[in-house]
């Protein structure tokens, strides 16, 4: 039997923490896991029962976040667990410090470090992105793992053509750097008729305040059905952040263009054809106009990359990379 454990030191619905655990859980079976957790949240029809108060035994994997404040804690009392954490926050902080707001930058990463000491280098860690692995790896802390985030391909049927007239960027825009990419988006696109500029996801209500010619989409079921639907091309532009970008991965699964930044990107999805990076926002019209003029390539490269990413990128696969590979789960221990 599979223990699971799920905390962190904010509400864990609608976060990725939560996509990771159900993406990664769901191809288990129900009876396979048991659910903990100090919040209520469930995974099917698994609800989380309270946070165990004796020792586990068998195998176990902790999703949290790496500044969740009672990891050590946590980690001390059940040293063989395998803990998914997601992101290395070091290098989001840093690319705070990078804006030049540096009273934020400082006090948090001096928080990260003192939370980070507490805990012990022989944790096995789990991170979405190579580069936080590697980041782990040269701090010190050895036993940590790449799985890349899942994808869930669209239930709907993807619209056969690129709809040109339509700009999109999608996310939780309660998330800094999805509010400051969405708020540049729409500076960036003031001028441009013809376009219509659409924001999907968690809290996109938020944004009418700034622009109500907008159109927001809040809290859709399926945020990759939205966009198979409609098609658009996406713009992301990320200034800060890091871990890996499953909004670029959804984009490309329903088969839009993408223009972007180098931030709104992790290694996994630097070579996608089906995007093009930009150095400055002020690049978004020439790129948009790039892509309009030659659309019938665009349309068959976006489908192309959407079909190669449904085989590979399924939850399924990444599940199944994870409790065979690094959380290893053996036939004596599900039962």
């Amino acid at each position: 039997m599979l223990n699971v454990i799920v905390v962190a030191d904010f509400p864990l619905e609608k976060t990725g923490i939560m996509s990771n655990v159900v993406g990664l859980l769901s191809p288990i079976g129900a009876a396979d896991f048991r659910l903990y957790s100090d919040q209520a949240i469930s995974v099917g029809t698994i609800k989380a029962e309270p946070m165990p108060t004796c020792e586990l035994s068998g195998q176990t994997i902790i999703f949290t976040h790496l500044e969740y404040k009672r990891l050590a804690v946590l980690v001390a009392a059940i040293p063989h667990a395998t803990v998914h954490v997601g992101d290395w926050p070091g290098i989001y902080w840093n690319s705070v410090l990078k804006t030049g707001r540096w009273l934020k930058g400082i006090a948090a990463m001096l928080r990260f470090r003192y939370r980070l000491a507490k805990l012990s280098c022989k944790t096995k860690l789990v991170f979405v992105s190579r580069e936080d692995t590697d980041a782990a790896i040269a701090n010190g802390f050895t036993d940590s793992h790449y799985v890349p985030i899942g994808i869930n391909p669209p239930s709907v049927q993807r619209r056969d053509t690129i709809s040109l007239d339509q700009i999109c960027f999608s996310g939780n825009f309660r998330y800094e750097p999805n509010r400051l990419a969405a708020l540049a988006l729409i500076k960036c696109l003031k001028n441009v008729s013809d376009v219509k500029l659409v924001f999907v996801g968690y809290y996109a209500n938020d944004l009418r305040e700034y622009d109500d010619g907008i159109e927001l989409f809040d809290n859709v079921p399926s945020v990759v059905d939205f966009l198979a639907t409609r098609r658009p091309v996406y713009v992301s532009l990320i200034s800060i952040g890091a871990g890996a970008k499953n909004k670029i991965l959804d984009a490309a699964l329903a088969g839009c263009p993408i223009i972007c930044t180098t931030a709104s990107l992790d290694a996994s999805v630097l070579d996608l054809p089906s995007l093009k990076v930009i150095s400055d926002d002020g690049d978004v019209e020439k790129m948009y106009f790039e892509i309009v003029n030659k659309a019938a390539e665009w349309n068959e490269t976006t489908e192309q990359v959407a079909e190669a990413l449904a085989r590979t990128r399924s939850w399924p696969a990444i599940s199944s990379l994870m409790f065979s590979n690094v959380c290893v789960v053996s036939q004596r221990d599900s039962k």
